[in-house]
This record gives structure tokens, sequence and C-alpha cells, in this order.
């Protein structure tokens, strides 16, 4: 279901800190949550709000998020900070207690068309996993965004996984993969590198891959894109996770 957000005009850009045209726009991934199972807490919710409130990205991807949870950040966002954005769930499991979990995309301009696929359940991992797109206009060019949290699996089966993405995202003239991809920069499957089928095809905004995004795993999060200039990463860091939020802009 997609809720519609509304920014005012000059607020974006005093806040974005890119050209006033749409030439560019900022992307942001985030695994929100690490506090069990079911809903978050209400000052957890506010907390995340605060960062994006902050932050401004155009469109964020959400990892390890309910369905509940995302209606609350987007009605927080609008109540508390007057942002409002589409809001396009991705479930992939219902662990009970009001939350259908997965990921979710928030974009502050329409969504045009989404996807949402969730995988078969890989070896003994008691999460389920799966990725999600959605079609919307960034930096003034129709851009699919696909959005996935890769399970802690063997490297070479996360390799697939990221493989399989980065063909179908390959096929588009614009695109954005992001997520929380469970692998650091130099994790191997033999030889090749578990991100490596998107090094062959994509830019990544921490073009170095040497901001960690996590206290303790190192960098594991990642925004690439093809098709469009990338650069800018930031981090930003909030109570409510225990990831980083990786934000960088993107321009035609």
């Amino acid at each position: 279901m997609k809720r519609l957000v509304v920014v005012s005009l000059l607020v974006l850009i005093a806040a974005a800190g890119l050209p006033a045209g749409a030439d560019a726009a900022k992307v942001m991934t985030w695994n929100i949550e690490d506090r069990g199972s079911g809903p978050a807490e209400k000052g957890q919710i506010n907390q995340a709000a605060r960062l994006i409130a902050a932050a401004r990205p155009d469109v964020v991807g959400l990892q390890e998020v309910c369905v509940a949870d995302s209606d609350k950040l987007v009605a927080r966002l609008r109540s508390a900070h007057d942002l409002r954005y589409y809001e396009q769930p991705g479930s992939v499991e219902d662990e009970g207690m009001g939350c259908a979990r997965g990921q979710a995309i928030l974009s502050r301009r329409r969504i045009l068309r989404w996807y949402n696929h969730v995988w078969s359940p890989v070896g003994g991992d008691p999460e389920r996993r799966g990725y999600m797109w959605i079609e919307t206009a960034l930096a003034g060019r129709r851009v699919r965004v696909y959005n996935t949290h890769i399970g802690l699996w063997d490297a070479c089966t996360q390799r697939r996984g990221l493989r399989k993405i980065a063909r179908q995202a390959a096929r588009r003239p614009r695109s954005v993969v992001l997520g929380d991809f469970n692998a650091r920069p130099g994790k191997r499957c033999g030889q090749p590198r578990v991100i490596g089928p998107l090094v062959a095809r994509f830019r990544e905004v921490d073009r170095r891959q040497n901001r960690p995004t996590h206290p303790r795993e190192g960098k594991i999060d990642y925004v690439f894109a093809r098709g469009l200039r990338v650069g800018g990463a930031k981090l930003f860091a909030s109570p409510a996770s225990d990831h980083f939020a990786l934000m960088g802009s993107v321009r035609r």
C-alpha cells in the first residue's frame, strides 16, 4: 500500500546539499531493527524518524522492518517533521505479534511500479529472505530501485543471490541495488568476490568501500547504481539500530 508524502520545496533544497534542479538525488540504505521479533517500540520509531528527517533521502531502503513499523515511521515523519513519503512494504515472513517482516522502501516521489519476491528457505537460516523493487523518479529519470537483505549464508550462496538481482537490475537503463548484504567487500566464494556481480556492472556510492556500516561486522551495507553517476557517501548513526545508515548521491 502506497502512502503519499510531500516536502516543502524550500526545505528540500536547503537540506539536500545538492543542486536545486532534478539532476541529482539522495539514496539511503538502513537495516533499521535489531531488537528481536515483533513491532518496534515507539521510542525506536521516533529515533529512526529523526535520522531520516536529518538526512532527507529521496529514497530509503529499509531492512528488518515490520509493515506496522514502516506505517508508523511514515506517519511520524509527517506529523513530527513535516515530511511526506510514499511507502511500499516488501514482507518476506509473518512473525506474528503484528509483524509482517521484511524490507520496505520509502520514496519522496510517486511509486510507479513495484514487485516483491520471497526466496525459498536456504539451509538452516530461520529468517525468510527476499528482495523487492520499486520504480520511481530519481535525478530526473525513471529508476528501478532494488532492496534486499542477504542471509547469513555461505559465501557462494550469498553470491548467487546477489548475481540474480544484479542480472535483473542490469537489464534496466538506470537502476539502484541497495541493502544489507551481510558480506564485507573482500569476502570470497573461492576466487570471486561475493559482491563481484554488482562490482562488475555497477558503481557503489562508497567508492573505496571502506566505510564500516556496522560497529562489529564492518562494511556490509551497500548502495550500487547503474546508468547514473554516484558519490557523496555518508554514514548516519542512531540508537534505533545497530547498523549505520549509508547514504549517497546519484546524478544523471
